[in-house]
């Protein structure tokens, strides 16, 4: 990238970065004219393996270096991003892992790759739309790379994302709602437990990880109630509680007293 950044008169080899970006179609133009400069004039063989990674070795530093120490991105994103390889890879099988190249994975493998999920795994279009994202997003580390793929690079994130229907959500009434905090059994401790964690996530809109991963101090129940969340993304959010919720957790054990922390999930804490 520094040598192609002389080659087009940027200072700066961010700004070569972002004008190739900006506009993609430049991509491939400049992909050809400076290989053709580098074995040329420039005296660099684009070919070389000791300049050119090979795609295990990009894959590896992807993962190892860019999400996890650039990016510090969270471990369920790199599960997905990896699952996604795993099942590119395995849709690629008559070529071996350690034989791909980026080359190989031109615009034609990936649009197979994404028909395979969706006829053959029976995925949705949101699955299907979040493969590409992870495929995408390599692709784009691997550009600054290997300069001799970018016109591949360029017609794959040309793919579009996959247009689907958004369905109308539905709703319970206030009687539903009602039943289903009354169903657990309020005489043994479980089934306050379940009612405390229907009736927050009820009162807080929390998802099922949001609220099986609170600790006990992180739900205050003296004085204003309130419950801090941590969200997806990394995203915080502290969430009053009305008096019907947190009565229950009153009840059940007394915050800073004999119940150790991750009390709301523990079977085995304030009998």
């Amino acid at each position: 990238m520094a040598a192609l950044s002389t080659y087009v008169g940027h200072a700066k080899i961010s700004d070569t970065y972002w004008y190739l970006a900006g506009v993609p179609e430049l991509m491939a133009i400049a992909g050809k004219r400076f290989e053709f400069f580098a074995s040329t004039v420039g005296g660099i063989v684009m070919s070389d393996s000791k300049l050119t990674p090979s795609f295990p070795s990009l894959l590896q530093r992807f993962f190892i270096a860019h999400l996890g120490n650039q990016r510090a991105v969270s471990s369920r994103t790199i599960a997905a991003y990896r699952d996604t390889f795993r099942l590119l890879l395995g849709f690629a099988e008559a070529t071996a892992p350690t034989r791909l190249t980026l080359t190989d994975l031109d615009a034609q493998l990936i649009l197979g790759f994404l028909d395979h999920l969706e006829k053959e795994r029976s995925n949705g279009a949101r699955t299907r739309n979040a493969r590409l994202a992870a495929l995408r997003s390599f692709l784009k580390y691997a550009a600054h790379y290997d300069l001799t793929a970018l016109p591949v690079i360029e017609q794959v994130l040309a793919l579009p994302m996959k247009r689907f229907d958004r369905p109308v959500l539905g709703f319970l009434s206030r009687e539903d709602m009602q039943a289903i905090l009354d169903a657990p059994d309020a005489r043994i401790w479980a089934g306050e437990r379940d009612r405390a964690l229907f009736s927050m996530m009820y009162n807080t809109g929390a998802r099922v990880s949001e609220a099986i991963g609170l600790r006990v101090g992180e739900v205050v129940v003296d004085g204003s109630a309130v419950a801090h969340l941590h969200g997806k993304g990394r995203k915080d959010r502290s969430v009053p509680l009305w008096r019907t919720t947190a009565n229950p957790p009153r009840r059940t054990c007394t915050l800073g007293g004999s119940c150790h922390e991750g009390a709301l999930r523990s079977t085995d804490c304030c009998p």
